[in-house]
């Protein structure tokens, strides 16, 4: 989908309803809910990544098989805690600039930005969902492999 220049559109004021006012009002107010969520989240998920740090660093005067074995795990957590703030940083904007378009005087400008942000918070979960199942599809088979090699 293509934006439109702003030359090019018909209409500059969106007449909205007060119940779909009252609708953006509540999506606004519970992705900036989600959002703040969110970024708990990616907090305790680096501060999980420090701790697997620490408690390699602890074990590692130990005599185990696998000495390193919490760098790799809390490298992969912090990945994943900085691929998660992108689409918290889509909801977030989408509340905010929902809000202030349906302040008085609001811009519809304001209130099409609010919903390319939604668009793309929809279309980053998409593009991570196609991706989630790809490596499920990849990784069934070959776990399935892998134990059956040692079940012989």
């Amino acid at each position: 989908m293509e934006t439109i220049d702003s030359s090019e559109q018909k209409s500059l004021t969106l007449e909205v309803t007060e119940n779909a006012k009252a609708y953006l009002r509540t999506m606004a107010s519970w992705t900036n809910f989600y959002a703040i969520l969110g970024f708990v989240g990616v907090g305790f998920s680096v501060l999980y990544a420090l701790m697997m740090f620490a408690t390699n660093n602890t074990l590692s005067h130990l005599h185990t098989p696998f000495p390193n074995f919490f760098i790799p795990m809390g490298i992969f957590v912090l990945i994943i805690a900085a691929i998660k703030v992108f689409p918290i940083l889509y909801l977030l904007r989408f509340s905010r600039k929902t809000n202030k378009a349906l302040q008085e005087g609001g811009d519809i400008y304001v209130l099409e930005e609010a919903l390319r942000n939604l668009k793309s918070y929809w279309k980053f979960i998409g593009i991570m969902s196609i991706i989630g199942i790809a490596i499920l599809i990849i990784t069934i088979p070959v776990i399935f492999i892998v134990s059956m090699s040692f079940a012989l």
